[in-house]
């Protein structure tokens, strides 16, 4: 029928392709967004979160990858994107942050032409207990080298916006 398809379908190679997670139990593809086109290659980019993720031994951080638009069929392996084929990685802040919980295009916030992102950290503590932190990321284009958010939050690449109150 005209407008379905089957999961079972991409596994195959038909009609997309399958992103694949890089750990156990990291939750990759918890959320998942749209991206705008951060590489400059004319084709739309992905955001895929995965708030579980360790990144650099710090528990539960969250990671989130920005996978590029490629036009083949062939499976992405988050591993791969996460040193830098096939896109990048922004790596979480602190411990038990759960970076990627919420990800998201945010537009072409500093003006420079490259879309840029909003990801969620869900129980950064930055305000408060559990107050939660927005991060805007800057996009980047001819870099595949992983961004850290506590540099975002540092200025570099982007900027944090911390919840108010604990609990937020």
């Amino acid at each position: 029928p005209v407008g379905e398809l089957a999961l079972s379908d991409l596994a195959l190679g038909t009609g997309g392709f399958v992103i694949d997670g890089e750990g156990v139990n990291h939750g990759s593809g918890f959320s998942v967004s749209g991206a705008g086109d951060m590489n400059g290659d004319g084709l739309r980019d992905l955001l895929v979160g995965a708030r579980w993720a360790t990144p650099e031994l710090v528990s539960y951080a969250g990671r989130v990858y920005v996978v590029f638009g490629k036009q083949d069929d062939k499976p992405v392996a988050l591993a791969d994107v996460a040193a830098g084929d096939g896109g990048f990685a922004i790596d979480g802040e602190a411990p038990y942050d759960y970076a990627g919980f919420a990800v998201g295009p945010a537009g072409d916030v500093n003006g420079d032409g490259v879309p840029d992102v909003i990801i969620g950290a869900l129980t950064a503590d930055f305000g408060g207990p559990s107050s939660g932190r927005s991060y805007v990321v800057f996009g980047k284009q001819g870099d595949t080298a992983p961004v850290s958010l506590a540099d975002v939050a540092a200025g570099d690449g982007g900027f944090a916006i911390d919840g108010e109150a604990p609990y937020d």
